[in-house]
């Protein structure tokens, strides 16, 4: 056995969801076939209605083929292909948008007649049928209320200054007589624009009620938006052309201009071929700077030769002048010497000379004459030598000094070439700015003078870039209304309806619809078994089933009942325990009589069964007490102290069953059961080895099961299926744990068959 007390906070508390089982949904459609049969045929009539009578729909399709360019009429080159771009794909999209715009609709709308189309005359209203019924008098007078109200209306616009309502007599886009704006709109609702991705065709649908007129209404369309669209072209070439021809002859009267400007600057700069000009002045640069390189070069080496002829001398004058002498060894090792044949073989003479005076300088001394003559004759060698030197440094001097004047004239040359250059590329930018100018003005005269000629002949040419690839033919089959695929979406549609809603009834409802909700909702609690639902067709028999149909299901489900509570109590007392309910009539007083039969069929068990519901007494009548005159008293009698135990027994036609009656209605039954005689009367029962099971008022309406729950040894809880709530029977036990009862578990009431699990599964 377990108990538990269930406070506020507790009952607040969110119910732990569990997994619910596929059979369980398909019990709820079961339980609610009716409600889903009735939804699937009101839908699907519904539906059956709707579709016949509405008038059959057709459609015809045309195939509008675009090309992505415009056709070259008079120009060779071939376009490239550009339909596979976004930008052919953009002026797809732009073309489907005005082949529905309201100029092409209004002009394919006149042409196909459409006013005169049955399906486009306007039906007469609601408002106007209901007129035609009244008496004209009353027609007159009610628009005469209408006309007042409008009046009334207009002078509160006029003076508030707003708008007054009133219609301006011109309109932006006039309607031409006999189209009504309203039928052309009817009309483009009924036509769809449909762009074949990855392709050059479009597919024009139109729908009506005549499969002739919707192949008609659709190829005569597409034929209107052509010619729309060629007249365009051609009028935008002809005011083309008319724009060229309008400023040709300035465009004209430019190229004289920038080309007789030409024409006087080269004749006042004296520029033949400027080209040719700049050519002439880049190459005489190129060759200037070549000479001056080859004369600095020279004058480089003339330099060299020069400066170390000078400083040969510089070393033999100074020698001279110091009065010593050099050694004229050095000499030979001299470039510069070694290239003249006279200092050479002067030189060669000074050798030998000097060779024969060392010699015989051995034999004869310094005064002699032969060593006098030989060192005047070796002066005189020397003597003639240096001034061969002196020669070769002056004509050395000179071409230095011609060189160096040579290169001053090649750099004054360079620059005076320079110079010249930059004056004729300055000549030449502008000569350049000036022929482009006039090759621009040329060209563009050009250009305009073509394309005037293409266009006028253009304007005499309607082309266009786009055709009827497939015409439109009339199509027998409607499209819609499909009578059997609505009527069969319908009877889906209803049957989802119909399901939705018996899943929110289902779950809507709080009640406790069997076995299952128990275990789920209050698992808290033990769960002792469920009573099936009797039927009363017969009479009150059936409250003591048990008795009068012991071999029945329901009797059987009693005595799991009685199982379940003998395993429950301890079986070394008397069991003594009171059945509520949260509510009334949920079948406490059933389960009290039939439990308390059972219990009394074992071996050497009495029970006494107590009518405790003073304001609803029922037990006497299930057991006739009311007839027998001579025991009218009960339980009532014992608490107010007007008989004793022994009096307000009553044997029963069941064997060890005694049942004490309320012994009438009493408005102080809370009171009366706070007497100390009701403990009395329990400590006798146990002496006695009495099993006591009273049946109690409903624990929410009354709190006299509270009193006498602290007198027995537990409570048990009766639930009726579908008709107690889960709130009901948690507060139930909410107040029932507050007031210290011990409860021995659940039970329900009236469970249908279709409730009754199977744990087969």
């Amino acid at each position: 056995m377990m108990t538990k007390n269930i406070d506020s906070e507790a009952y607040e508390q969110a119910e732990p969801e569990k997994t619910v089982h596929l059979a369980e949904h398909l019990q709820i459609c079961r339980r609610r076939i009716w409600l889903i049969v009735s939804f699937m045929v009101v839908f699907s009539g519904l539906a059956a209605l709707w579709t016949f009578s509405q008038n059959p729909i057709y459609q015809a399709i045309a195939g509008f083929m675009i090309e992505p360019l415009h056709p070259v009429v008079l120009q060779t080159a071939q376009y490239p292909e550009e339909w596979e771009s976004d930008l052919f794909s953009v002026r797809i999209e732009t073309h489907t948008k005005l082949l529905i715009s309201y100029p092409v609709l209004e002009e394919t709308a006149r042409r196909i007649n459409l006013a005169a189309q049955a399906e486009y005359q306007a039906s007469p209203s609601i408002v106007t049928t209901f007129m035609g019924y009244l008496n004209p008098v009353w027609v007159d007078t009610i628009k005469g209320w209408v006309r007042e109200i409008k009046q009334k209306i207009s002078g509160i616009g006029d003076a508030t200054g707003g708008t007054t309502g009133k219609i301006d007599n011109f309109a932006l886009n006039p309607e031409p007589a006999g189209i009504q704006p309203d039928l052309v709109k009817d009309f483009g609702k009924k036509i769809l624009i449909d762009y074949v991705k990855g392709s050059k065709l479009v597919n024009v649908t139109v729908e009506s009620e005549s499969p002739e007129f919707a192949a008609h209404a659709a190829n005569s369309l597409i034929n209107v938006y052509m010619e729309r669209i060629a007249r365009q072209r051609s009028q935008e070439a002809s005011s083309t052309t008319e724009w060229y021809s309008n400023h040709l002859e300035g465009l004209r009267e430019d190229v004289k201009k920038s080309e007789l400007a030409v024409y006087d600057y080269r004749l006042k700069n004296g520029l033949v071929d400027v080209s040719e000009a700049q050519t002439v002045a880049e190459q005489q640069l190129i060759e200037q700077n070549k000479e001056l390189a080859n004369v600095e070069t020279s004058r480089t080496a003339a330099q060299t030769r020069y400066q170390q002829i000078q400083a040969i001398q510089a070393k033999l004058r100074a020698d001279s002048a110091d009065g010593q002498t050099l050694d004229r060894s050095e000499l030979d090792s001299l470039t510069e010497l070694r290239t003249y044949a006279a200092i050479q073989e002067l030189r060669a003479k000074e050798v030998a000379l000097s060779v024969q005076i060392a010699r015989l300088s051995e034999k004869y001394g310094p005064l002699h004459p032969t060593m006098v003559h030989g060192q005047t004759e070796l002066k005189e060698l020397r003597f003639r030598i240096d001034h061969e030197i002196d020669g070769i440094y002056h004509a050395a001097k000179q071409d230095y000094l011609l060189w160096l004047a040579r290169e001053r004239a090649a750099k004054a040359m360079l620059a005076k070439r320079k110079k010249e250059k930059l004056a004729l590329e300055k000549l030449a930018v502008q000569y350049r700015l000036l022929e482009r100018k006039a090759t621009s003005d040329r060209q563009l005269y050009d250009l305009f003078l073509k394309q005037m000629s293409e266009k006028n002949i253009s304007a005499q040419i309607e082309t266009t870039n786009m055709y009827l690839a497939e015409p439109a033919i009339p199509n027998p089959t409607p499209v819609r209304p499909r009578p059997l695929l609505i009527t069969l979406l319908a009877l889906i549609a209803g049957m989802g309806a119909a399901v939705g809603l018996a899943f929110f009834l289902e779950y809507w409802d709080r009640s406790l619809k069997g076995p299952k909700d128990v275990e789920r909702h209050l698992a808290d609690y033990t769960w002792l078994g469920w009573i099936p639902r009797l039927s009363w067709k017969r009479n009150l028999n059936l409250a003591r089933i048990v008795e009068s149909e012991p071999l029945s299901p329901v009797a059987d489900s009693f005595r799991h009942l009685r199982t379940a509570l003998r395993l429950t109590v301890p079986c070394a007392e008397p069991m003594s325990f009171v059945i509520t309910s949260p509510g009334e009539h949920e079948g406490k007083t059933t389960l009290a009589v039939n439990l308390a039969i059972s219990i009394s069929q074992l071996e050497s068990t009495r029970v006494v069964l107590v009518d405790a519901h003073f304001r609803q007494p029922s037990v006497d009548k299930i057991f006739g007490i009311k007839r027998e005159k001579d025991k009218p008293k009960g339980l009532k009698h014992f608490l107010l102290g007007e008989a004793e135990v022994g009096e307000i027994l009553h044997q029963t036609t069941v064997t060890d069953l005694v049942v004490i009656p309320s012994g009438g209605q009493e408005h102080r039954a809370t009171e009366l059961l706070h007497s100390k005689r009701l403990n009395t009367f329990f400590s006798w029962c146990r002496q006695q080895g009495f099993h006591v099971i009273v049946d109690a008022p409903p624990a929410l309406a009354f709190a006299d099961v509270s009193v006498i729950a602290k007198q027995v040894y537990g409570v048990l809880l009766v639930v009726s299926s579908g008709e107690t709530t889960v709130d009901a029977s948690k507060i139930a036990l909410q107040r029932l744990g507050a007031h210290g009862a011990q409860f021995l578990g659940i039970v329900m009431q009236k469970v249908p068959r279709d409730r009754v699990p199977d744990y087969s599964r």
